[in-house]
């Protein structure tokens, strides 16, 4: 179970890197995307008022020369020229689709702005939920840890119990050997000592025998 609880935290911990930076990445396209609309903006508003003020002429050699003039260096002067070119009903035209694109990029910033909000309105709620369940996987493996070294301390104690109970064994079995073997030389002693008192009582005999036989001889 430890194991399986340090595993799921490992993983959780990949997990929530791997959001952080896909969150990360999100976070700096949008800022990309809303940068890059509003540099357009920005352009059409230069450019619109400018295109609203002039007069087409519908000379296109007159606007070649002019666009030679000004060559590669001034696009929106080379633009202004170009528009000069278009018929009064063309320019309008343009100038309504240039709008309407301008309104299309506002839209779309203020579309991707309350996309990028839910974004983190749901990674702030991931975070909470992920350290929620590491607080509860944390908290799971702390118990089980601690379950564990009850049971080793239990374990040791129990070990020390039985060695102590085999040194006693032992000690017993040592004693209880000492004793037979005092026990079998007392035995033997005793034996040793019962033979010679025979041995002593048969010569006594034999004596107190023999001078009973000599003084009935007398």
């Amino acid at each position: 179970q430890r194991e399986s609880l340090e595993s799921q935290l490992k993983n959780l911990a990949e997990r929530e890197q791997q959001y952080r930076e896909a969150r990360r990445a999100d976070e700096q396209a949008f800022i990309a995307r809303v940068q890059q609309g509003r540099a357009v903006i920005a352009a059409l508003d230069e450019i619109v008022p400018l295109l609203e003020r002039i007069k087409p002429t519908g000379n296109v050699q007159q606007a070649l020369v002019e666009l030679a003039k000004i060559g590669t260096s001034n696009p929106l002067g080379a633009l202004l020229q170009v528009a000069m070119t278009l018929d009064p009903g063309a320019l309008q035209r343009a100038i309504q689709k240039l709008n309407k694109l301008k309104e299309s990029l506002v839209a779309g910033i203020e579309d991707d702005t309350k996309r990028e909000e839910e974004a983190k309105r749901a990674y702030e709620k991931f975070l909470q939920e992920f350290d929620e369940t590491r607080q509860n996987l944390e908290n799971a493996l702390a118990q089980v840890r601690g379950e564990i070294e009850a049971l080793n301390a239990r374990l040791a104690t129990q070990e020390n119990r039985l060695r102590t109970n085999q040194r006693e064994l032992q000690l017993s079995q040592e004693g209880k050997a000492q004793l037979i073997q005092q026990c079998d030389e007392k035995r033997a002693r005793y034996q040793s000592e019962s033979a010679a008192r025979k041995s002593q009582r048969e010569v006594i005999e034999k004596v107190q025998n023999i001078i009973a036989s000599r003084l009935g001889q007398m």
